[in-house]
């Protein structure tokens, strides 16, 4: 396994991590001014211990303000913080949840000339463990790898996945995948959210309805959303309501405990209270 420490990291594997998160948490955390590419240059170019421990901690703080998957699993009380992942290892730990980093390798091929060739990034990982449920975030690495080069290129394949790290965390048995359905279908009671676009399992076949942009199901269609009620949730989009505006609308997987939020978050406002709820209404 390749180590992630960060004193052990390149300045452009430093800048391409600290690209992931808001330009104004950047800028405001470390006092800078300029382009996000300016300022975590800057940040990322010192090597000093005490500074990349307030990298860290800045990373572990504001990954719930990234573009993110959520993964959630159930588990019955034995379940503990994982000290590594899959081709990453732990590099902040605060009681009930902890950060990694793992080294994922994008593999690309120049087109003029053509070449074969790799480009390396640090993912940042979120491990949160409540009393019934682990949580694990990954930010989303949604730059355009060709924004790295000066060639046009084509991406080839990469060496990890979600699939492949949550894959190491079922392995010894101590936790499942959470069936979030009873929560969302809670919430969507209590018109907290609505859905845009639904997919759900009937007895006999998988069925998806897609609503006017921006219109949801139960507003549009009540006694469609009666109906379907009844049956698991599968990929959909759903329309946060009621004081979830800063949301926006997130993909989900209920069945599957997923949730996907695509944007970034101001500070303070973040879909962590969503989760709460869904989560105490399962």
């Amino acid at each position: 396994m390749r180590r992630v420490n960060p004193q052990e990291s390149s300045v452009d594997l430093r800048q391409r991590l600290l690209e992931l998160f808001p330009a104004t948490s950047l800028r405001k955390t470390f006092v800078s001014r300029g382009t996000k590419e300016k300022v975590s240059r800057t940040v990322a170019s010192s090597s000093d211990t005490k500074h990349l421990g307030a990298v860290a901690d800045f990373i572990d703080k504001n990954v719930p303000l990234c573009k993110q998957h959520v993964y959630v699993f159930s588990h019955d009380g034995e379940a503990v913080l994982p000290q590594s992942i899959t081709n990453g290892e732990m590099v902040k730990s605060d009681g009930d949840h902890a950060l990694y980093l793992a080294r994922i390798e994008y593999t690309v091929v120049q087109l003029d000339p053509l070449k074969r060739t790799s480009i390396d990034f640090l993912w940042p990982i979120r491990i949160e463990l409540h009393q019934n449920y682990l949580l694990v975030r990954f930010v989303v690495l949604e730059k355009s790898i060709g924004s790295y080069f000066e060639q046009e290129v084509m991406v080839r394949g990469k060496s990890l996945s979600e699939e492949t790290i949550m894959g190491g965390l079922l392995a010894d048995g101590t936790v499942s995948r959470a069936d979030l359905n009873k929560g969302f279908k809670a919430l969507w009671h209590r018109d907290r959210i609505d859905a845009a676009r639904i997919r759900y399992k009937e007895p006999e076949a998988t069925v998806t309805r897609a609503m006017d942009e921006e219109k949801g199901l139960k507003k549009t269609n009540p006694e469609k959303y009666e109906e379907l009620r009844r049956f698991p949730l599968h990929q959909s989009v759903f329309i946060p309501r009621g004081g979830f505006a800063e949301v926006g609308a997130f993909t989900a997987d209920p069945t599957e405990g997923f949730i996907g939020f695509t944007r970034y978050f101001k500070e303070g406002a973040t879909g962590d209270e969503l989760i709460r709820q869904i989560l105490s209404s399962n």
